[in-house]
């Protein structure tokens, strides 16, 4: 039987050789022009790794009731069998809102700049409306980086202090880094799948376990476990739709290799978000 530990791994150490292939290329010396080829990188896995129901596109989110779309989005997650597209044209898509289960900012290497950029992008989506709302769950926000100049995970806790404004809401639900490798993720949202994934990889924690209004902050307990980040992302963002869309499909089981994780939550009152 296959082990998706070790295929993830393979996965991770793809998506970082793209991630040098493209900044040491001399010929891709534009900007934005290596940032769209390491959304592809990102979004050709997404493709190949998430069940066929699950669309993979790039584009603006619009609500039936607002006049203004969101912000062009790096990956947008949609259910791609009930709902047709607004506008299909090559690499833009125009996405109801509605059909829409989760939209992923991708930066090459986060620093202030675009961890603003990117809070600001996914905040555009979350704040569109659903109808009617208590039959479409929320809008999942994942900001993803390859690297991050960051050393300490506290610098990155106080960015978002700055960024909050008194409203934990403009906090993404995942921010995934793979280098290095972390996770922090809103309990709130995310803590149910959290917890799922946890039991079967680190046999720690209930589904329970985690205060509503709390930050989880995810790292691998050893350096040689770091290879796995990807799967632990992976594994949530399939939950995630798992559950949006009832299919039974539960991928943990296919961990066979040992894995070796940290969680610790970070109190949302205790960072004073302001």
């Amino acid at each position: 039987m296959s082990d998706i530990v070790q295929l993830m791994q393979s996965r991770f150490r793809s998506l970082l050789m793209d991630f040098e292939l493209t900044f040491s290329a001399e010929q891709i010396s534009h900007a934005a022009e290596r940032g769209r080829l390491l959304e592809e990188t990102l979004s050709k896995f997404l493709i190949s790794a998430l069940p066929k129901r699950v669309g993979v596109g790039s584009g603006q989110v619009v609500g039936a009731s607002e006049e203004i779309p969101s912000k062009q989005v790096d990956i947008v997650l949609y259910d791609a069998i009930n709902y047709p597209l607004l506008l299909n044209e090559g690499s833009f898509q125009l996405f109801p809102n509605e059909a829409v289960f989760g939209v992923i900012e991708v930066k090459s290497k986060l620093n202030k700049k675009y961890l603003r950029e990117g809070v600001i992008n996914i905040n555009s989506v979350k704040i569109l409306r659903k109808f009617p709302s208590n039959t479409h769950p929320q809008t999942l926000g994942v900001l993803f980086c390859y690297k991050t100049t960051w050393k300490r995970p506290l610098t990155l806790f106080r960015n978002l202090q700055q960024l909050s404004a008194a409203n934990i809401e403009k906090v993404p639900d995942v921010i995934c880094s793979l280098d290095p490798g972390f996770l922090i993720v809103k309990s709130n949202t995310m803590g149910k799948s959290v917890s799922r994934m946890a039991t079967p990889l680190a046999g720690m924690e209930k589904e329970d376990s985690y205060s509503p209004d709390s930050l989880l902050f995810i790292k691998p307990s050893h350096v040689s476990f770091r290879e796995h980040i990807l799967l632990w992302l992976y594994l949530l963002i399939l939950d995630h739709a798992n559950r949006i869309f009832n299919i039974g499909v539960n991928m943990a089981q296919y961990t066979k290799s040992p894995t070796g994780w940290a969680i610790n939550e970070v109190d949302l009152v205790e960072l004073k978000f302001i």
